[in-house]
């Protein structure tokens, strides 16, 4: 529906959506449904056609792209009589729709001009879609209330919205309808007052319970025609937002940091009686800590430089209540980035821990952030996203072992199970080769290629590299003879040590050398 008030009831359409709804908003699921016009309680039911003539079709947009025809049933001379039946229609050009006329439907008992619509997915109605009137008391429009069920619709599977028309109020006996109106704020400092130069935020979902039991959504600025009894609002939690304040007629119901979305309030019943309920919310901002290798020390990311995961970021601040932050810290994952998310406006600095005397920076090792709440559309938010990026090189040296020392029972006694299976699944070791015992023994397995067990390399190996082992076989290969034979085997012998050192003495496969 586009409005609340109309002139006449034949100025009334539905057409699957609210009027001020933004396009991601949450729609009616896609399916066939059926609608009704009520008094505002519910249990008058004024549609006066039967329930096929008011069936809709809602598509995968979320608004109604068809109304079906159906049977109603007139009573004639020789009783009740089929006639056809279908609901008049528009096009809603802007939202791609096709809008249904609810009429007819009777006017309200009170002359008060209040309706209520509801809509109901077809499988959850509670009524019989199929009856047919067959005596003189029978209501063809299917009208029988219960506590829980308005005439085959039950509440918690229904959507409903309240709606006047001015030509159908009775002057003498109309009292001014029960209103409550739906509101939203950007509290951009936090101090949960809508104070001057704050913008109102548009488009913002706000749940409303009613007395009946259905919920219907609104968006902000929302004005919800009421009837007496229990309501309550639920505002939605946007992520990277927060809730600041909930007021209700002016007077603050919830407020940061205990703020609560749900707001409950009562309808007297008194003529015109008006509620207001006011939520304030402000945006959360995040910092992204980067790290890079610089490799030509020229303090920028260059194309081939590389990310260095594991690196430690500290943030530390003060928010814009004058509240301290941190320390935080976070480690930076597979591609050298860390996130601190959810902080309020305020002023914040990333420092990057250094993890040793042989890592030098090239950019400065602190950066400092203001995060300010803006309203952007519909959410308001902290500045966005901010990025600090940092670089360094490394100077450090380490004492490589030679392929003596690996060969050794010290070097044999650091080698692990799963330095085996990395080597094993390397070129040259992962495949035999023309040179290595002079027939080809690789991977290493403790045997040769005749199956039989490469022995230990001494007396003194055997509780290290027992006969058998991978780790004979290795110690046995670091130390063949290959003065005369291809150069190849000493280049493996290196490279097998090579790699034992990075594994070791580096910590990583990852690690970046460079030339001092």
């Amino acid at each position: 529906m586009e409005t609340s008030i109309y002139e006449t009831k034949l100025d009334v359409f539905l057409d699957g959506t609210a009027w001020n709804a933004p396009p991601t908003a949450e729609r009616l699921p896609a399916g066939d449904y059926y609608f009704q016009v009520t008094d505002p309680s519910g249990k008058d039911l004024l549609s006066s056609d039967h329930i096929s003539c008011r069936r809709i079709h809602v598509n995968d947009e979320g608004v109604i792209d068809r109304a079906y025809a159906g049977t109603d049933y007139d009573l004639g001379v020789e009783g009740w009589e089929p006639i056809p039946c279908q609901h008049r229609t528009g096009i809603d050009f802007e939202r791609g729709a096709v809008r249904v006329a609810p009429m007819p439907f009777t006017d309200a008992p009170d002359g008060s001009g209040l309706f209520k619509v509801w809509v109901t997915p077809v499988d959850r109605y509670q009524g019989d879609p199929a009856f047919v009137p067959e005596d003189l008391g029978d209501d063809p429009n299917g009208e029988h209330w219960s506590s829980s069920s308005f005439h085959g619709f039950a509440a918690d599977f229904s959507k409903t919205d309240s709606f006047q028309s001015l030509s159908s109020m009775r002057l003498h006996s109309t009292p001014d309808p029960m209103t409550l109106d739906l509101r939203k704020f950007h509290d951009a400092n936090l101090n949960g007052i809508w104070d001057m130069g704050e913008e109102a935020i548009p488009g913002w979902k706000i749940t409303v319970g009613e007395p009946l039991g259905t919920t219907n959504n609104y968006y902000t600025p929302a004005s919800v025609l009421a009837f007496p009894g229990d309501w309550w609002t639920l505002e939605d939690l946007v992520p990277a937002t927060l809730q600041s304040v909930a007021m209700l007629d002016g007077v603050i119901q919830s407020q940061y940091p205990t703020a609560d979305a749900r707001v409950d309030l009562t309808f007297a019943g008194e003529p015109g009686e008006h509620h207001t309920v006011t939520y304030g919310n402000i945006g959360l901002g995040s910092i992204k800590a980067c790290k890079f290798y610089d490799g030509d020390r020229d303090g920028y990311v260059g194309p081939d430089e590389d990310p260095i995961p594991g690196w430690w970021f500290e943030l530390t601040g003060t928010d814009l209540l004058g509240a301290p932050v941190g320390p935080i810290y976070l480690q930076a994952g597979e591609a050298g980035c860390a996130t601190f998310h959810d902080l309020l406006p305020g002023e914040y600095t990333v420092e990057e821990l250094i993890p040793g005397p042989g890592w030098h920076p090239t950019t400065p090792t602190t950066s400092s952030h203001t995060l300010v709440s803006t309203l952007d559309g519909a959410y308001p938010s902290a500045g966005t996203h901010h990025t600090a990026v940092f670089t360094n090189y490394c100077t450090e040296r380490v004492g490589f072992g030679t392929k003596g020392y690996w060969h050794n029972k010290n070097g044999l006694r650091e080698m692990t199970a799963a330095d085996i299976i990395y080597v094993n699944g390397l070129a040259p070791y992962s495949a035999p080769s023309s040179y290595y015992f002079d027939g080809g023994d690789e991977p290493f397995d403790g045997q040769f290629t005749g199956g039989a067990l490469i022995p230990s390399p001494s007396p003194g190996f055997r509780s290290v590299a027992p006969e058998g082992t991978a780790r004979a076989e290795i110690s046995a290969f670091l130390v063949d003879p290959n003065a005369g034979g291809d150069p190849r085997e000493q280049l493996a012998q290196q490279l097998l040590a090579f790699i034992m050192n990075v594994r070791h003495r580096l910590g990583s496969e990852s690690v970046v050398l460079m030339l001092p």
